[in-house]
């Protein structure tokens, strides 16, 4: 799943791999040196941290087995390891 969300002036892309999450900021503020960056629960950056707590969080008390018929399959790849830091 890919979002691209705006918050207040902050435009944010987010893809959601299996279980990763991937945060693609505006160049302005991306300090990772690559268009991607994976949020880990272990991230040195606070926002990536957070990010990929909120995220595990919300899959751990979400279910969408219901809903797995109801969608026709679909396959989601992750960004190129090389455009891809890990803060």
């Amino acid at each position: 799943m890919q979002l691209s969300e705006k918050v207040r002036a902050l435009n944010l892309t987010i893809m959601l791999v299996d279980h990763d999450v991937y945060l693609k900021l505006p160049p302005d503020l991306n300090t990772f040196g690559k268009p991607w960056a994976k949020a880990t629960v272990g991230s040195t950056n606070p926002i990536l941290k957070q990010l990929a707590s909120s995220i595990s969080s919300v899959q751990q008390s979400a279910s969408l087995s219901q809903y797995e018929s109801l969608n026709e399959p679909v396959t989601i790849a992750a960004p190129p390891a090389s455009q891809v830091s890990t803060p």
